[in-house]
């Protein structure tokens, strides 16, 4: 229930238990997480959401969310408002064939897994030991931290994932 990517332990993401998380373990974490999603939202069951679908989505979470916490001297923009806005958003960057609707392709989450995983991948072997897991969400660069991995920045001179094979 809820959580996301990484409301796991380390072991629950490395599937073949060689103590590395994989950009292929991680991709299929997240393409789960998706598909669930999708499931979730795609109400017409056409396998792809349109921007209605994404805003009604948006919007449940949103209400989720925000719940009780509402009237309690907190301002907020209307919540419609910002389901419509984050549903733009979502088409514009991810509507690869300008159909007006994400496919289960398009909402495939494998491009921001290479950079996730090159992100606090310290030593070039394209994966995730338990010691660089441990940074992900806790500082050092992690979501808390906009800082990034200092000078070694995105993918740098390895482009096409060049690190060591696995």
């Amino acid at each position: 229930p809820g959580g996301g990517l990484f409301a796991v332990q380390f072991s629950d993401l490395d599937a073949d238990g060689d103590g590395l998380v994989t950009e292929a373990e991680l991709t299929a974490r997240a393409e789960a997480l998706a598909a669930d999603r999708l499931a979730g939202i795609d109400t017409d069951g056409d396998g792809a959401v349109s921007a209605a679908e994404i805003e009604a989505g948006v919007l449940a979470r949103i209400e989720e969310r925000v719940g009780n916490r509402m009237g309690k001297g907190q301002r907020a923009g209307d919540p419609a408002e910002r389901a419509a806005t984050m549903a733009a958003r979502m088409l514009e960057a991810r509507d690869a064939d300008g159909d007006g609707v994400l496919s289960g392709d398009e909402l495939s989450p494998g491009a921001d897994v290479a950079a996730l995983i090159d992100r606090f991948d310290t030593d070039d072997d394209n994966a995730w030991s338990a010691e660089e897991f441990a940074q992900v969400g806790f500082g050092k660069g992690g979501f808390g931290d906009r800082g990034g991995k200092g000078d070694r920045g995105g993918r740098g001179d390895r482009g096409d994932r060049g690190g060591k094979s696995r």
